[in-house]
């Protein structure tokens, strides 16, 4: 659930994922929880992501998501590249 949550909270500061989690139907759905889940702490999220970089997680992580958004066509691996994608665009075969 916490991975799921912070794909999702991309451009959201953990305050905001948290409501988020907690006020969202799309975002309980989302992430498997059930209407009545009343969420997290934001402070988990923080948490979460330390124990990532620390158990050397990160990476894997990272090409997890690559690989899932590739196979459902997610990915454009033609066409322009943003100057901030260098890392999707070496795994994505540009």
């Amino acid at each position: 659930m916490l991975l799921l949550v912070t794909v999702l909270q991309f451009g959201l500061s953990d305050r905001q994922a948290a409501q988020a989690v907690r006020t969202r139907i799309d975002w309980k759905y989302a992430i498997g929880a059930e209407l009545t889940d009343t969420g997290l702490n934001y402070s988990v999220l923080s948490d979460f992501r330390s124990r990532l970089l620390e158990g050397g997680r990160s990476e894997d992580v990272f090409e997890r998501v690559l690989q899932t958004a590739g196979a459902r066509g997610l990915l454009n691996t033609r066409g322009q590249a943003r100057t901030d994608s260098a890392r999707c665009s070496a795994r994505c075969g540009r």
